[in-house]
């Protein structure tokens, strides 16, 4: 293999990452190979070559997109402002799950159990992959809400399922109200978990 060929096998591996993203992003993980790979500008084939099945193309994803995420929550342990640090990651949070129906649809399949997109076989390595996230992520989590408390900005009973849920339901009610109201959602829930 040729180094233009090696090149041109690595565009095709971003390009279909990249419509992966965008297509589950706006369709969900129940989003056709086919489309994405008309969105990649490759033939399904291609998508085949470089991943086993969908479940493999999501956990690559995942990986990517939790890997980020982590980063991301980690830099705002070093804020000064742990009420700061805490609220924006919360909103960050419920923007993640409102702009992209993939994320959230493997997030909550993590939750439920009902991960598994591919035919014919079970997701046994897309669930540890999730598993390892989900122990990261709590951790950090942990961590900022732990913070918060400490500095008495929090409330006590603030556990990260309790924010994982809150989440999770503001996002759902983005769709019943226009931008100014679900703006409002959230900071009604942050004024109702800060500690007076």
């Amino acid at each position: 293999m040729t180094n233009d060929d090696t090149d041109d096998a690595v565009n095709a591996t971003e390009r279909i990452l990249e419509a992966a993203r965008e297509v589950f992003a706006s369709e969900g993980l129940d989003a056709s190979l086919g489309e994405i790979a008309r969105v990649a500008g490759v033939g399904v084939g291609s998508i085949y070559r470089r991943f086993g099945n969908k479940d493999d193309l999501i956990q690559e994803l995942a990986d990517q997109r939790f890997s980020a995420l982590v980063e991301r929550m980690s830099a705002s342990l070093g804020a000064d402002d742990a009420w700061v640090a805490f609220s924006t990651e919360f909103r960050q949070s419920v923007a993640d799950y409102t702009t992209d129906r993939g994320f959230r649809e493997l997030v909550l399949g993590a939750v439920t159990g009902s991960l598994g997109w591919a035919r014919g076989s079970e997701p046994d390595r897309l669930r540890a992959s999730m598993a390892r996230w989900s122990t990261e992520i709590e951790e950090v989590i942990d961590r900022l809400l732990k913070r918060a408390q400490h500095e008495g900005t929090l409330r006590a009973d603030v556990s990260g399922s309790v924010i994982l849920g809150l989440s999770i339901a503001l996002q759902s009610i983005s769709g019943l109200a226009d931008h100014g109201d679900h703006e409002k959602a959230i900071t009604i829930v942050l004024d109702g978990l800060r500690r007076r």
